[in-house]
Formats: C-alpha cells, sequence, structure tokens
C-alpha cells in the first residue's frame, strides 16, 4: 500500500523544524555582532594624554609682567645692599676718627682717677699708674687698629666694586648708542679728527672727549662718535651743468658744449627741465631749445 501523498497540514511543521535548523546551525557558528565589534575595541591602544602647555607663555603681556616683578625685587635688593653699605661706610668714618683721636699726642697727663682708685693711686704711686695708664692706652690704641684693618680693606674692595660697575654701565650705554665705537677709536680717521679744534667751542675735541670720557657720560661721549661718522661720510658729488644757447658765450671755462642744432638728446632734455625748474634758463636758450624739440617732433 503506498503512502498517502502529504497534505499541507502534514508539510508545515516539517518546514519549520529545518528553519529552526538552519537557524540554529547558522548562530551557533558565528559569533554575535556584539562580540566581534567588542574586540577591536578591547585591543586598541590607549591614547596617550599629552598635558597642556600654559597659555601664558605665549602671551607677551604675561612675561611683560614677570619682568616686572623680577625687577622689582632686584631693585629691593640694591636698595638694602646700598643700606648695609652705607652702614658700614659710616662705621668706618667712626672708627678713623677714633684712630686720629687717639693717636694724637697727649699734651695734658693722664687722668689717672679715670683707671684707679685714690687708694690705688696711693698704693703704687702716682708716677707708676700714670706709667700703667700709658701702657693701656697703647695697647687699647693697637687693638682698635688691628680691628680697623679688615673693615679698611673690606672698604676698599667695595670701592673698587663700584668703580667697575660704574665703568661697565658707561661702556654699556656707550655701545649701545653706536656699536662699532671700538673699531671707530682705532681708526686714522677718528684721531685726526679729535686733533683738530670744534669751531663751535675752540677747543681741541680730544681735550673735550677725555673730560665727557673721565666723567663717564656715555651720552656726550656717543654724541661726538655720532657727529665724527656724520662729517667724515663722504658726500655726493655735485651735478655738472651743461650751459646751453647763450650761455656758452660766457666767459670761464665750459664743462661741455650744446650742439648747434638738431633734435636734442634725452640726457639734454632732462638736463633742461631741471634747470628750468630752478630758473637757470635764459629767454633765448628757451627758445632755442623749444624750436629744437619742435624739429625734432615734426621729423
Amino acid at each position: 500500500m503506498t503512502a498517502l501523498p502529504a497534505t499541507s497540514e502534514t508539510r508545515l511543521p516539517r518546514a519549520i523544524e529545518q528553519m529552526n535548523e538552519r537557524l540554529r546551525a547558522k548562530y551557533e557558528t558565528k559569533p554575535a555582532p556584539a562580540e566581534q565589534s567588542a574586540t577591536p575595541a578591547a585591543e586598541a591602544p590607549a591614547a596617550v594624554e599629552q598635558p597642556p602647555g600654559d597659555p601664558r607663555e605665549s602671551d607677551p603681556a604675561y612675561w611683560r609682567q614677570r619682568f616686572k616683578v623680577t625687577e622689582g625685587v632686584l631693585k629691593a635688593e640694591r636698595e638694602k645692599a646700598q643700606t648695609a653699605i652705607s652702614a658700614l661706610r659710616q662705621q668706618i668714618s667712626e672708627l678713623q676718627e677714633q684712630v686720629r683721636q687717639a693717636a694724637k699726642p697727649s699734651e695734658e697727663k693722664i687722668d689717672l682717677t679715670a683707671y684707679f682708685t685714690p687708694d690705688q693711686i696711693e698704693q703704687f704711686g702716682e708716677e707708676h699708674c700714670q706709667a700703667m695708664a700709658e701702657a693701656a692706652q697703647r695697647a687699647s690704641k693697637k687693638q682698635v687698629q688691628e680691628a680697623l684693618e679688615p673693615m679698611k680693606a673690606r672698604h676698599k674692595a667695595e670701592e673698587q666694586d663700584a668703580t667697575e660697575k660704574r665703568q661697565r654701565d658707561y661702556f654699556d650705554a656707550l655701545a649701545a648708542e653706536v656699536p662699532d665705537y671700538l673699531e671707530i677709536d682705532q681708526s686714522d680717521g677718528w684721531r685726526a679728527w679729535l686733533a683738530q679744534e670744534d669751531p663751535a667751542t675752540g677747543l681741541v675735541r680730544q681735550d673735550v672727549l677725555t673730560q665727557h670720557h673721565t666723567a663717564h657720560n656715555a651720552a656726550k661721549v656717543a654724541s661726538m662718535f655720532k657727529k665724527y661718522l656724520k662729517e667724515s661720510k663722504p658726500k655726493p658729488p655735485e651735478p655738472t651743468i651743461t650751459p646751453h644757447g647763450s650761455a656758452t658765450n660766457a666767459g670761464g671755462p665750459q664743462t661741455s658744449q650744446a650742439p648747434a642744432q638738431g633734435a636734442p638728446s634725452r640726457a639734454e632734455i632732462k638736463d633742461y627741465y631741471k634747470r628750468a625748474s630752478l630758473g637757470k634758463v635764459s629767454d633765448a636758450e628757451r627758445t632755442s631749445f623749444e624750436a629744437r624739440l619742435a624739429a625734432m617732433h615734426g621729423a
């Protein structure tokens, strides 16, 4: 007996079962999309963040303020050091005065009561006490002088430092005004210029320069350098004026002679209008030149 043909009711469950089997096979062998997308992200290296720079470093106002603060601190330190130096100088002056007073010869006898009691004077005798008092004074003078020596040496060193600083400031200011002053100072032209008298004052320039240099007056010295450079600068040659027309008949040497006829050259035209603007063209020359121009245009 043959089987009955499958109807729509018997075929439908089988088709659903086959579809479920295909779906299970597909999703069991292939990883989930969420897992696939998560894997590369987990493996990507983390970006290293650079610390942001200070935006004030590119602001000129910031650096200007920093400079003002630093300048104020340095100014305060300089004033503090100057105050200390002034106090030391005052102390040195007082000690020097004490030394001068102690070094003066004693015209009067020493007041023994400042060193001894009346009983001690009577016990040791006036002459013996006088000798002991003089010995004590000499010892005190020696101690004062020994204590004064280090202060004298320090005062001398401070004066030397102040002198060197003043010289450095002077040469720095001079270099700021005339950067090549050292090269100019070695030139023969500068030395010859200094050996001459200044027409304005009647003084030898070298004497004036020495006075300003000794006073560390950088502005005055720089002014003399600049004046020398200005006076020693070569002057441009004066333009040669070519006489034309009736001017050729004037007496004296003539630098060039204009052609008696023919069209004027470009140089003659330029020279003519230049002299005409200065009022140096005569009526006869103007008439002759305009006729030559007309002939040139007519040609």
